[in-house]
């Protein structure tokens, strides 16, 4: 099991540039999970898609099915009090805090492109090519 990012979900889900690595990790991992946050996140962008990229609304639900079916039941929730500690501790937001949580908690890794949780939390965070070569 991995934690994945919204990023990381949404390239899974929606076709694209980076569908490919992706679903490599997938293929790795094919056990996903991430916080309540991860929803909000990729509606977002689902609706980003529908509103200045004339996404038709059933490709963008399409989208959102391929979304739900990864990620499944794997939605956790961490104690706000947890992530407030990580935040404050490193600095870094605590949206990206969620995920750092719920991945220590699993024991696992947080596969994620993002450059600064990269470099705050490299015991627990990993990109996807490093996820790949490892």
């Amino acid at each position: 099991m991995i934690v994945a990012d919204a990023t990381l979900i949404i390239h899974f889900a929606m076709p694209g540039s980076n569908t490919e690595l992706a679903e490599a990790v997938r293929r790795e991992d094919p056990v996903w999970a991430a916080p309540p946050l991860w929803e909000y996140e990729v509606l977002n962008v689902i609706w980003t898609y529908v509103h200045f990229k004339d996404l038709p609304l059933t490709q963008a639900l399409e989208h959102w099915e391929v979304a739900q079916d990864l990620i499944g039941e794997r939605t956790y929730r961490m104690a706000p009090t947890e992530v407030l500690r990580l935040a404050a501790q490193s600095g870094h937001n605590a949206y990206d805090c969620q995920y750092v949580a719920i991945a220590q908690e699993l024991e696992t890794w947080f596969v994620t492109s993002d450059a600064g949780v990269l470099t705050t939390f490299p015991q627990i965070a990993i990109s996807p090519d490093d996820f790949l070569a490892r």
